[in-house]
């Protein structure tokens, strides 16, 4: 019977640091950071502040085929392994999660109205023809 991990999760948010090599207990290993909005406007705004490690070259190798960039969304797969507490610029209190890379993908910008990936002005037909292409 296999063992099911508890604090493992997905989540979409926007990288704020790209991934940089780090040295951990001797160990080299691949971070970056990033937050997911959780609601609010203005001085209401909530965020989950997020710090993704990858422990195996092999995930460090998949985070860098995905070229992250600041700014750029992605949805996570990770596992939970710690939170810290810092505070803001102003003195607001903040924590981030500290996460354990287990996968993730390039994920669309929610305000981008017109996403890349193909399809272009077909979305925006007012009639679509039978033999209009899907775009991928």
């Amino acid at each position: 019977m296999s063992k099911s991990p508890k604090n493992n999760f997905v989540l979409y948010g926007r990288v704020k640091y790209p991934p940089e090599q780090k040295t951990i207990g001797g160990k080299e290993v691949l971070k970056f950071k990033g937050s997911s909005y959780l609601g609010g406007k203005g001085d209401t705004a909530r965020y989950l502040n997020w710090d993704v490690t990858a422990w195996n070259p092999w995930e460090a190798q998949e985070v860098l085929a995905l070229n992250l960039e600041e700014g750029q969304y992605v949805w996570l797969s990770a596992e939970v392994t710690g939170v810290y507490n810092w505070s803001t610029k102003s003195g607001e209190p903040a924590s981030t999660m500290q996460l354990k890379y287990k996968s993730a993908m390039i994920a669309p910008d929610p305000f981008d109205s017109k996403p890349k990936g193909g399809g272009g002005d077909w979305f925006n037909k007012s009639e679509k023809q039978d033999d209009d292409p899907i775009p991928f």
